[in-house]
């Protein structure tokens, strides 16, 4: 660390900083932009196949219905300018996806 120059207020390093003064590795380490659930909860019907969405069925295309039940979940921090997300949804079997 020489003197003059900015450093990161955790590590001390001089690579590249965000507003607060941390580096990148510093600032995810310390910053939380979204929060998630790990798994997410959707219900099929198995007979019909009909998706239940805001207390009403009817008939999503399943990669429709996952991205909407993501986006209900998903809590993002305010000041955060651009989030991009990837969804993967896993067929346990018949019934469970």
């Amino acid at each position: 660390m020489s003197l003059g120059k900015a450093f990161c207020v955790v590590c001390g390093a001089e690579d590249e900083l965000t507003k607060e003064r941390l580096c990148v590795p510093c600032f995810k380490e310390r910053t939380k932009l979204s929060i998630l659930s790990e798994t997410i909860q959707g219900f099929r019907c198995p007979k019909c196949m009909m998706y239940l969405h805001s207390g009403r069925w009817g008939h999503h295309e399943s990669e429709e219905y996952h991205e909407g039940l993501v986006q209900e979940a998903l809590e993002v921090e305010g000041r955060t300018e651009a989030l991009g997300i990837g969804i993967m949804s896993e067929e346990i079997d018949e019934r469970n996806t």
